[in-house]
């Protein structure tokens, strides 16, 4: 097994290799896959604001909402690991295409279907399922591609850039969301596949490679071969391996907040409007996040930011509980994001540091699995317990188990020490 200080000279070599000279911003290819990201973001976060409405209208089930959001998973479970061996196998490039246009279509359904007054649960169901099942190839692509676009010193950057897509949708896109919700329901289910279609033309125009010669490409397949040296890869590098469980411990009880915040807003009667000027106020957060998490990395030890970054996660859980109107809910919600992307750029950056990119695509498809499965536990009991016990006692119960993984994380010296 190749030690963690072999794998960073071989990523200096290719640092070398990439050349790409100046900042981010004029580098060609980079910025094409930045801008074709960020449209398709912001058609996501409309469609992601759209379906728990639709279907808290036509059950008023919370619990159902959270089904949906399950169905979406499924498909990650199921294929990350694979999907991770194909990745490093695969043209990345093409990946992204195709996924791009079968997304374009599966969301281009919906709103057909509801324009001829046909779309069900199944029918929205379906589409989750295939959404993401493009969705896990697409993003295990984009993520393994990344350091063959910009060079290493640049790496932190282009993460924290890429994060800023997240914080910018949800600010602009969820207040867009709220607009096109409005004008009509089949209309945030439209832009999300247009969206896609702008994507998938910024890719046909990338001209760098985006991975390196495979080891294995002439060889026969080996798929569980290669699925198991990913997954003992993974398991031989503590850190890494503990980041893993760590991000999964902290996403279980807050993956399902977008349903918590529903639920809250719609007590106190506020409009579709009104609901996504709240979500937006997290891409505040969000924003101010991705702006301070480079220079972060770049002063303190990423031990540093890992502790500062689990107390803030934790304890910034608990004020949506208490937020009295919905203006404090909003505030909540900005305070709450701030630490987010600091915590997933660092994340992001040690693993894009130490994975050789020839088992980028399948470290990243077990970190991916592993994440992934936070989200049917994670969304599944909020639904349940938004059902039976309401926003304020989910909110109190999700911050026991964050507060008991925080505590036992400060024993973990490897992860202080980083």
């Amino acid at each position: 097994m190749k030690s963690l200080d072999n794998i960073e000279y071989e990523l200096e070599l290719s640092d070398k290799q990439i050349g790409k000279p100046g900042p981010l911003w004029r580098n060609r290819d980079y910025m094409l896959l930045w801008s074709g990201r960020l449209v398709s973001s912001f058609g996501s976060r409309i469609s992601m604001f759209a379906v728990p409405l639709i279907v808290l209208a036509l059950t008023h089930s919370p619990a159902q909402a959270a089904l949906l959001e399950i169905l979406e998973t499924l498909p990650l479970l199921a294929l990350s690991l694979p999907a991770g061996a194909l990745v490093d196998r695969w043209n990345r490039k093409w990946i992204m295409i195709v996924c791009d246009f079968g997304r374009a279509v599966a969301l281009g359904s919906v709103a057909l279907a509801f324009g001829l007054g046909h779309l069900s649960l199944w029918w929205l169901g379906a589409v989750a399922l295939l959404d993401g099942t493009f969705s896990i190839f697409f993003t295990l692509a984009q993520s393994s591609c990344l350091p063959h676009v910009v060079r290493e010193d640049q790496l932190s950057d282009a993460i924290a850039r890429n994060q800023s897509i997240s914080a910018s949708s949800q600010l602009f896109g969820s207040v867009l969301a709220g607009l096109c919700y409005q004008v009509g329901r089949a209309f945030p289910f439209l832009m999300d596949a247009i969206s896609y279609v702008i994507s998938m033309c910024s890719l046909c125009f990338v001209k760098t490679p985006l991975q390196g010669e495979s080891p294995k490409q002439q060889q026969k397949v080996d798929m569980k071969g290669e699925i198991l040296e990913g997954i003992r890869w993974l398991w031989q590098q503590p850190l890494l391996r503990y980041i893993t469980f760590l991000t999964w411990g902290l996403l279980i009880p807050c993956v399902g907040y977008t349903l918590i915040i529903l639920v809250l807003a719609q007590q106190q009667h506020a409009s579709a409007f009104a609901i996504g000027l709240i979500m937006a106020s997290g891409g505040l957060g969000n924003i101010a996040g991705t702006l301070i998490a480079g220079p972060l990395l770049k002063r303190f030890r990423l031990g540093q930011i890992f502790v500062v970054t689990m107390w803030i996660w934790v304890l910034t859980w608990l004020p949506l509980a208490f937020a009295p109107n919905l203006v404090w809910l909003g505030i909540a919600n900005v305070a709450g994001f701030i630490v987010v992307p600091v915590y997933f750029v660092a994340q992001m950056s040690s693993f894009m540091k130490y994975v050789p990119d020839h088992l980028r695509g399948r470290v990243n498809s077990v970190f991916s699995l592993i994440i992934d499965g936070s989200v049917p536990l994670g969304v599944g009991a909020t639904g349940v317990l938004l059902q039976f016990l309401g926003p304020v006692s989910t909110i109190l119960i999700m911050f026991v188990p964050q507060f008991l993984l925080v505590i036992g994380s400060m024993f973990y010296r490897p992860l202080r020490a980083a």
